[in-house]
């Protein structure tokens, strides 16, 4: 599992993973979620591709 504190703003991976941009997160225990490590590792180039996509 990745941990890791990024300095982002506390709403900023909520309204990611509901727009779709970011993976839901795994729970890991009572009140614990996180990600596997490949998927943050992984989500720089997910939206790279996004940005380049044409807009419908």
């Amino acid at each position: 599992m990745a941990n890791f504190d990024a300095g982002v703003p506390i709403g900023y991976h909520a309204r990611m993973i509901g727009d779709g941009r970011f993976p839901n997160p795994m729970r890991l225990g009572a009140r614990a979620k996180g990600w596997p490590a490949r998927e943050i590792k992984r989500h720089p180039e997910l939206l790279h591709a996004q940005r380049r996509r044409p807009r419908q």
